[in-house]
């Protein structure tokens, strides 16, 4: 049995060219109140942890970009495993400039990889450039046949 009392979008704020939802919950059990962030556009919530003011848009940018940063930077917390951050926190202008600078360094990587003999560092850089692009790469892939 649920201990929500209710939960309703109290605020649709713009940040960053998105449209961001502000979700109230409230308690069954508790006078406390408990706000949310969601992008609007894919339903993500992008808050692991509620906020127990209200958020506005100066809050939900600084969170925006610790996200971003995390992203970035490899210390996402899990509780966004499998969400499409990307697409909500980059604009597509920006993900192409980071595809791109991600091209050029595993461009270098597969270059120093064939140098010192791994077989398909191409392969290595196409699949982390297709996860970036938010590509499903669980599907199989036809077999490349190995060179030297």
């Amino acid at each position: 049995m649920s201990n929500i009392k209710t939960q309703d979008i109290v605020r649709t704020l713009t940040v960053r060219g998105r449209t961001i939802d502000i979700e109230l919950t409230t308690w069954k059990d508790s006078d406390g109140l408990s706000y949310d962030i969601y992008d609007q556009d894919t339903g993500e919530c992008l808050t692991p942890e509620s906020y127990d003011d209200e958020p506005d848009a100066v809050r939900v940018e600084e969170l925006l970009s610790q996200l971003r940063d995390d992203l970035t930077g490899g210390t996402l917390a899990p509780f966004f495993e499998g969400a499409p951050l990307p697409e909500i926190l980059f604009t597509p202008a920006e993900l192409a400039a980071e595809v791109a600078r991600y091209r050029r360094a595993l461009e270098h990587l597969a270059e120093r990889a064939g140098a010192m003999g791994f077989i398909h560092p191409p392969r290595l850089a196409e699949a982390c450039l297709a996860v970036l692009a938010g590509e499903d790469i669980t599907k199989p892939q036809p077999d490349v046949e190995a060179t030297p």
